[in-house]
This record gives structure tokens, sequence and C-alpha cells, in this order.
């Protein structure tokens, strides 16, 4: 009968717990709590990530932006300067006499062409600053002005005091201004930022037949 026992119990066997050994639920249990506790640690690490790199971001999101407001308002500006430049020069040119009443209708002309045209929807505004003195009766040389003169290609002078009839000159005119210009930031955060200042002048001459865009090297006075 003794003989007998090992064999009544070996089919039993397999449902028992080796020594040393966990059973099959624990032992499966442990690699889940590993990946969640990874998961867990990654999530932290990129939440303090984002939290470092999202500040500088926007900082530069928010220079990219100022950058860009500025660039095209010094582009509005500088097409409204070179519209009023050439629309006056041509209006001085075809009058075909240097007359003060003709150098008046250049300048309001310039003045006109300038307010067709706006910088951040603004018009630009120009003042006609007649008169002045002879020659070419400015009144003044800076400021958002329309000043009148004579060219001379060779050299690339402009000088508002001498009389375009001169030898080796051209009628030319010379439309400057400086506008101001609201922050982006500003006005959408909520700060308060002061606007910026952009400068900017154009000068066209009248060749004999028609109105060009110049580069000036020397301004007089």
């Amino acid at each position: 009968m003794l003989d007998l026992l090992p064999t009544l119990f070996r089919p039993f066997a397999r449902f028992g717990v080796r020594r040393g050994s966990q059973p099959r639920s624990h032992r499966q249990a442990l690699p889940a709590r590993s990946a969640r506790a990874g998961r867990s640690r990654r999530r932290g690490i990129s939440t303090i990530w984002l939290i470092l790199v999202l500040p500088a971001a926007l900082c530069l999101l928010g220079v990219v932006v100022e950058a860009g407001n500025l660039w095209l308002a010094r582009v509005e500006l500088t097409n409204a300067l070179e519209a009023a430049a050439l629309a006056a020069v041509d209006q001085w040119g075809d009058a075909g006499v240097n007359t003060p009443a003709a150098r008046m209708t250049a300048r309001i002309e310039g003045v006109a062409l300038a307010a067709a045209n706006t910088v951040s929807t603004q018009p630009v505004v120009l003042l006609a600053n007649g008169g002045g003195v002879a020659p070419n009766n400015n009144a003044a040389y800076s400021g958002n002005v329309v000043i009148l003169g004579a060219y001379n290609p060779a050299t690339r002078e402009f000088n508002g005091l001498l009389d375009p009839a001169t030898a080796g000159y051209d009628l030319a005119v010379r439309a400057r201004a400086t506008v101001a210009v609201s922050s982006i930031l500003g006005s959408y955060c909520g700060v308060s930022m002061s606007p910026f200042g952009i400068t900017t002048q154009a000068t066209a001459r009248y060749d004999g037949n028609q109105p060009k865009l110049v580069r000036v090297d020397t301004f007089v006075p």
C-alpha cells in the first residue's frame, strides 16, 4: 500500500507551488507596474521641459511678430513716399514753368498721393511745405514734408536751396516722414508699450521726359 502513495499523488503535484517561487499572478503584475512607473517618469520629464521651453518660445515668437510688423510698416511708408515724390516731380516737370504756383501745385499733388497710401491702416500725412524763400520756396527741411530742389545725377546730390535750372541739375522732389507704429504685443497682450518710430525718405527727379526714383548720397542743406 505504501508503494502506491507516490503514484496516487503524482497527478496533484503540478498544482503545488515550488519552493522559492511566486504565484503566477504576482509574477505578471511586476512588469506592468514597472511600465506604468516608466510612463509616469517620462510624462514628468516632458512637463518640466515644457515649462522651461514654452516661455522662451513665446518670447521668440513675439520678437518675430514685432519685427515683421515693423518691416511691413517701413515698406508701406517707403511706398507712400515714393508715390508722393514721383507724383510731385511729374506734376512740376509737366507744368513746363518753374513759378511759385507751379511749385505749389506739385507740392499738393505729392501730399495727395501720400495720403492715398497707409501705414498700419493710417494715411500718410505730409505738409506741402511752401511759403519759404526762392528759388524753391521750401519752408522746412525736416519733418513730414515735401521738399522741392535740384538733383545732380553725376554726384547724386539733392540741393533744396539750388535753382533746378542750374547746369547739370534736374528738377527733383524729396518726400520724408516719420510715423509711429504701435506694438503688436502691446495691442494684443494688453502690455503698455511706447510706439516705434520709423523714418524714411524717397527722392525722384524729372529728366525732361519722365519721373524717376533716384538715390541720394548728399543732401543739402
